[in-house]
């Protein structure tokens, strides 16, 4: 009969050591889903270091490589806008405090020209963008109306010259 009691009590201890292991899972399972991934004494859950930092670093990336591809893309394009926008600025830079000897309208068909070549691809760029840097090299500042008279001149020359005619 004891050996009875022995077993019965041997298996009460495991039963009770059983249910006592299932009961403090069960709570720390509770206390992880109720901290929702917090650590204690932390603000922000812990997220790995894939979802935390490897994600944005990796968008970002993606993001520059499509803008880079784009850019690329369209690269004639832009080059073609910002060139026709170096000639207008010119037009109305020389157009601004025009000496009175000089004939407005000649400049206005010179300019429009060159803007017809240049979309049409009959013109000599390096000769086109070196007269631009001449003519605004030669009147910085505030050149007198000769100065400013012989430079729109060599201007107008130059840009001429610089139209490939066949």
């Amino acid at each position: 009969m004891e050996e009875k009691n022995v077993k019965i009590s041997e298996e009460e201890t495991i039963k009770q050591e059983t249910d006592q292991q299932t009961t403090e899972d069960s709570d720390e399972k509770l206390t992880e889903e109720e901290s929702d991934g917090l650590i204690s004494g932390e603000l922000v859950p812990k997220r790995g270091c894939l979802k935390g930092c490897l994600t944005p670093i990796i968008f970002v990336f993606v993001l520059a490589l499509a803008l880079g591809v784009g850019i690329h893309a369209k690269r004639n394009t832009l080059r073609e806008w910002f060139m026709l926008k170096v000639i207008s600025n010119t037009q109305e830079s020389v157009l601004i405090n025009l000496p009175k000897e000089i004939d407005k309208k000649a400049i206005e068909d010179t300019f429009d020209k060159v803007k017809t070549a240049f979309k049409e691809n009959r013109i000599d760029e390096q000769v086109m963008k070196q007269m631009i840097n001449n003519y605004f090299e030669s009147v910085k500042g505030l050149p007198s109306a000769e100065l400013k008279k012989s430079e729109i001149d060599k201007l107008m020359t130059g840009l001429n010259s610089a139209i490939i005619t066949e």
